[in-house]
């Protein structure tokens, strides 16, 4: 068994942060958090020496690997071993739950390997698979009209698909496309809808402006992605539906339209509309609206989405429920991870400090002391060492 002592723990679960706590672990999972038990013999202590201890991140919207659409079998190859790479330095930044929206059936083979013990120091993987209509800002299986997009979703699901990625609009990446395009119609959108509903999956729906963004509210799309442009009205609408808004705030922050490297016309369209993004973000918030949290980026940029969130007026406990407990319950997963609770994954992170009274903490991948996935330490820095699990 191991015992985390003298901890605070965020725990996800409403709020609740326990001071001073203990956690204890049984193989994969927590069998107890109680600070007046009984450390029974035996047991691998781990001192959190009174820093705080958070529920594995869930990254909600990443892309691990690039378009299907646009890769041969090399390709696939290819991209599958580099997604090994990032889903470890995705682990050492205490995100142990990933989300490709770019997935593929290549993909799931990955996760397969994953879960099967075979590939080691990887966050788990949820594979969302691409459907798009022709020239659509997605690039993954093609289909037009409600029954060809219905096919589609009918054979991503039989191969293994976590959820369905679409888009509604153009984006910033297409020089050719604008955010108004609209790529499907309702008719389209809503069949897809209603097939993956069908085989209890959920779509997560790339969106940023009207008149496509109204039809992905519309629709009932499960998770309305970006929505860099939204309006009051498609607020209330997501409100009045009960669906998620993942604004992805990383992609429209500072840190990302000014960096250099990515082309100017893309950069120019990050920029424009970064303040009415973070705008509507806030009213969102105040609102009351179900927010889950996503980057459209890499490796620790949940931690940039976090901040960001904290500058729109989130509370700091919020942002990193976002990130855990509602992210959870988005993807359906929220019976094995998302809170630090009994019976749960013992999927956690110790950070050096407390996050609710400085959030920047996050942003320093030093202050991120120890990562834990199904009760093994794979991540630990300096006087933590000697609890690795390899």
């Amino acid at each position: 068994m191991k015992v985390i002592i003298n901890a605070r723990i965020i725990t996800g679960k409403e709020k609740e942060i326990i001071e001073n706590g203990k956690i204890f672990i049984e193989k994969d999972k927590i069998v107890s958090i109680d600070k007046n038990k009984k450390i029974p013999k035996d047991s691998e202590i781990i001192d959190a020496k009174g820093n705080t201890v958070l529920p594995g991140f869930i990254e909600g919207h990443t892309h691990l690997t690039s378009f299907p659409g646009q890769l041969d079998f090399k390709g696939h190859i290819i991209q599958n071993i580099k997604a090994v790479d990032k889903l470890q330095k995705f682990l050492f930044w205490g995100t142990t739950t990933v989300a490709n929206a770019g997935g593929c059936p290549e993909n799931v083979i990955l996760k397969k390997i994953i879960e099967e013990g075979n590939l080691k120091f990887c966050s788990k993987l949820l594979v969302g698979g691409i459907i798009n209509p022709t020239g659509g800002h997605v690039r993954g299986k093609n289909a037009d009209g409600p029954w060809e997009v219905r096919k589609a979703v009918r054979e991503l699901i039989s191969e293994g698909a976590d959820f369905i990625k679409t888009s509604a609009t153009g984006g910033f990446m297409w020089v050719h496309e604008e955010l108004g395009n609209r790529d499907y119609t309702y008719e389209e959108l809503s069949a897809l809808v209603d097939e993956t509903h069908s085989k209890g999956k959920i779509v997560c729906v790339h969106a940023h402006a009207n008149p496509g963004l109204k039809i992905a509210i519309e629709s009932k799309c499960d998770v309305i992605l970006h929505g860099v442009l939204i309006d009051e009205d498609g607020l209330e609408k997501i409100k009045e539906k009960e669906l998620y808004y993942m604004p992805t705030l990383h992609i429209t922050s500072e840190k990302v339209y000014n960096n250099p490297d990515l082309p100017e016309f893309m950069r120019k369209r990050m920029k424009e509309v970064s303040p009415h993004h973070r705008k509507f973000v806030e009213k969102a918030y105040k609102m009351g609206i179900k927010i889950g949290i996503g980057t459209d980026g890499g490796p620790g940029d949940i931690m940039n989405e976090i901040c960001e969130l904290v500058k729109c007026g989130v509370k700091p406990i919020d942002a990193i429920i976002f990130a855990t407990k509602v992210n959870s319950e988005i993807f359906g997963i929220d019976d094995k991870v998302g809170t630090i609770e009994i019976g749960k994954k013992a999927d956690l992170f110790i950070v050096k400090g407390d996050p609710l009274k400085n959030v920047n903490i996050l942003l320093d991948n030093k202050n991120i002391l120890l990562v834990m996935k199904d009760g093994d330490v794979l991540k630990a820095e300096d006087e933590y060492k000697n609890h690795l699990n390899f």
